[in-house]
């Protein structure tokens, strides 16, 4: 029986997401690539702690593919604990990593160029032979493969070049299950950065249009494969899509949060035991994370602001990032006294204020969707110019769900 080894997998540190930062004056740098230093680096930690024997990466390292000197200083700073401890790292490229034209650089290319001891970079399709303390272990790798990619552009309409794209990823599948072969008696791990069917995207990513009619592999296609445990990267939610089975196939999700619309989902990375036929894993929450807050608040017309002030006295915004929506009465602000309200949660680290209207806020609630409603309001919000474009396109693309939604309120509307 071949040794089990230790794996820390982990993934999209999308170190560049500036978005809620300010200007630290003490180091020049943004606070939220600090914050991303500081997850990660926690991480880092963990995983020592943890003895893990090998750290795999399933991609996004940075969130331009293109990264500023300082944000690929501070993420080779973070992970260089990894190799003081000798745990040798596996980096595969994610989306957000891999350049657009070919022939150009990936932003983990570096490691590679330099022949850095201990990092092996993944931004092509390959098995990879990763000596670790206690054995070895085969990583077979599956970067995010650029749309440009074999036959991927073959077909006419974007539904076409989707399948095609999803058929070079399966035969790529295919081939590294060659490569590994049926004498290996090493672990094996697959890694890559895609999309699989039935999985979830973090709210954030729900409003990323990236995800339509994205390349899909299914969790069969997975299993098909001599894999003792699949690690993957690009959705930032931590979710187990293999319902218990052999292998695990496992998002570990990101090392903190992105957006706003992540406030409250936990965000961490997985530490996978693996042997030949067999792995387990767990879930490791990072707990240095900065806190986002994500408050909704309903307020008459009596004392508004107080009723925000005094509601608020029951949150710790301390270096938090908040979003705050008031509903209110009495026109847009409806007499609420923002000055004050930003002076109650001036420790905080970023604070934003939505207003809406109470009434407006009442009748989304109780009124009931019609199946007409369901694509009216789909194309008014495809309507936006920064979809205008491709409206069309994923309209053909939603069809099925609409259809299956407006089935499922037809029903509810029948007689019973």
């Amino acid at each position: 029986m071949s040794v089990s080894l230790r794996v820390m997998h982990f993934a999209d540190t999308h170190f560049g997401v500036e978005n809620y930062g300010k200007l630290d004056l003490a180091t020049g740098m943004n606070s939220r690539l600090q914050d991303l230093k500081r997850s990660l680096s926690r991480a880092v930690e963990l995983a020592i702690k943890h003895q893990a024997d090998c750290a795999v990466f399933a991609g996004d390292a940075f969130h331009l593919q293109a990264p500023r000197p300082t944000e690929q200083r501070e993420f080779a700073d973070a992970l260089r604990p990894l190799l003081d401890a000798r745990i040798p790292i596996v980096l595969a490229a994610g989306n957000h990593d891999m350049p657009s034209a070919k022939g150009r650089a990936a932003s983990v290319d570096i490691y590679r160029t330099l022949r850095v001891p201990g990092v092996t970079v993944a931004d092509t399709p390959a098995v990879h032979t990763v000596e670790c303390r206690r054995g070895h272990l085969k990583v077979a790798a599956v970067p995010f493969l650029v749309p440009s990619m074999g036959d991927a552009e073959r077909g006419r309409t974007p539904q076409q070049r989707q399948y095609a794209a999803s058929a070079v990823y399966r035969k790529t599948l295919e081939e590294l299950a060659l490569t590994v072969g049926s004498q290996n008696v090493c672990p094996v791990v697959l890694v890559g950065h895609f999309l699989v069917e039935g999985a979830t995207l973090s709210p954030w990513q729900h409003g990323a249009s990236t995800h339509f009619l994205e390349p899909t592999i299914s969790v069969s296609d997975l299993q098909r494969g001599p894999w003792d445990y699949v690690a993957l990267g690009h959705l930032h939610r931590y979710q187990v899509l293999s319902a218990g089975s052999q292998p695990p196939i496992v998002y570990c999700g990101s090392i903190d949060r992105i957006d706003i619309a992540e406030a409250g989902e936990a965000r961490g990375f997985v530490m996978a035991d693996v042997g030949k036929g067999r792995a387990t894993h767990e879930f490791v929450e990072i707990d240095v994370c900065r806190p986002m807050l994500d408050i909704f608040l309903e307020v008459g017309s009596e004392k508004p602001t107080g009723t925000v002030i005094e509601a608020l006295r029951g949150y710790n915004v301390e270096g938090a990032i908040v979003r705050l929506t008031v509903a209110c009465e009495g026109g847009r602000r409806g007499g609420v006294d923002e000055g004050q309200v930003r002076a109650v949660m001036k420790a905080a680290q970023d604070v934003s204020l939505v207003y809406q209207s109470l009434a407006s806020t009442r009748e989304a609630v109780t009124t009931a969707a019609q199946p007409a409603d369901v694509r009216a309001q789909l194309e008014g919000y495809l309507n936006r110019p920064d979809f205008r474009g491709r409206k069309q396109s994923l309209l053909r693309a939603a069809e099925p769900l609409l259809q299956q939604v407006t089935a499922e309120l037809d029903d509810k509307e029948s007689p019973s």
